[in-house]
């Protein structure tokens, strides 16, 4: 009996080769091994990733530095705009200013005895006929100032100042309303001025 169970124990295979014999299927094979980690290769993969992170961030941060140039850029040619519409402004205005005092000037009587008085000593009224578009385009494209006020080269004094009066009194801003009345009556001024220069008065 002792015989028999040495027997049936020298024969059964050993715990670690049954295992082996388990883990391979009962057919021998050796154990599947787990697959090797190289340290130097996951850490080049993770430096990589963090490279192609770092890639992205820049690309954002240039789009959001382009955009903000030209935001500041937008704002600075519509603050340039607006500035030049302001002195533009305030240059028509000042010329229109230039354009009233002159009209006024140009209807105070002359002096004494001057031509420009009437029998009773005050300066003669004539009545207003406002400026057709017709009249303001006339004195837009006018080549002279002479043309303008529609006077030969050589007026006096007196005629360039009658003149004056009958086509600015036209062209009044607060009266004409014809489209480009307001730069006709700048451009009358203007050469009423340098007429007025020339004839000495």
């Amino acid at each position: 009996m002792g015989a028999l169970v040495w027997r049936r124990m020298a024969a059964a295979p050993a715990p670690a080769a049954r295992a082996a014999l388990a883990a391979g299927g009962g057919r021998g094979k050796p154990p599947t091994k787990p697959p090797v980690v190289d340290p130097a290769a996951k850490l080049r993969e993770t430096e990589a990733a963090m490279a192609e992170l770092r890639r992205q961030l820049a690309e954002k941060e240039a789009a959001v530095r382009a955009k903000q140039a030209e935001k500041a850029a937008k704002q600075a040619a519509d603050h340039a705009r607006k500035a030049a519409l302001q002195a533009e402004a305030e240059q028509r205005r000042a010329a229109l200013a230039r354009g009233l005092a002159a009209l006024a000037e140009a209807a105070a009587p002359e002096g004494e005895g001057g031509a420009e008085r009437g029998a009773g000593g005050a300066a003669p009224r004539e009545a207003v006929r406002l400026a057709s578009l017709e009249d303001v385009r006339r004195v837009l494209q006018a080549a002279s100032d002479y043309e303008v006020l529609q006077l030969p080269v050589g007026s006096t004094a007196v005629e360039v100042r009658r003149a004056y009066r009958r086509l600015a009194a036209s062209l009044h801003p607060d009266k004409c309303r014809e489209e480009g009345a307001q730069q006709a009556f700048i451009r009358a001024t203007s050469a009423y001025n340098a007429l007025l220069r020339r004839s000495g008065g």
